[in-house]
């Protein structure tokens, strides 16, 4: 029976970089491990490319990566002999989209959308929300910003309430 290559998928926060220090040093050792066995390593996070790139590039690492919490996945260009199918390619990338579109999250949440004035304290007192908080646009753009919450019963919760 053939074996199959390895691969090792890494989170960034808290799992290679030290959640205080952001530091990859005590990971080194086995950084160079992966890479002297010619194992590829693939980056799998919730950040966004371009601080994904920025890692990588600390890193060395020219390997396949995945951004937004699975809502993309970059391949660099000639990584595989084949095509693997790509959505678009971009900036040197075949890029899958996994997410959906921004602009179309946009429009999916303005068709649900509620009149409400003031900042996300407001909001969220407004719609009885608990915990909240505010996190980047997601999907491989880069762009704006979505009002989130922490918990199904606080979505369920908003649902019936608005």
């Amino acid at each position: 029976m053939e074996r199959l290559p390895w691969l090792v998928f890494t989170d960034l926060d808290g799992t290679l970089l030290d959640h205080a220090t952001y530091s990859f040093e005590p990971a080194r050792p086995a950084l160079e491990a992966l890479a002297a066995a010619g194992i590829p390593l693939i980056l799998c996070t919730s950040k966004t490319r371009a601080e994904t790139e920025r890692w990588r590039r600390a890193l060395g690492n020219a390997h396949p990566f995945i951004v937004e919490n699975g809502g993309a996945v970059f391949i660099p260009e000639g990584y595989f002999a084949f095509d693997a199918g790509f959505d678009r390619r971009e900036g040197g990338y075949g890029i899958l989209e996994l997410g959906r579109p921004y602009a179309e999250l946009r429009r999916a949440l303005d068709a649900i959308a509620f009149n409400a004035a003031g900042d996300g304290d407001e909001l969220a007192g407004a719609i009885g929300l608990r915990k909240w908080f505010r996190a980047p646009g997601r999907l491989a753009t880069d762009e704006g910003t979505f009002l989130q919450v922490a918990g199904m019963a606080d979505v369920v919760y908003a649902r019936d309430h608005v």
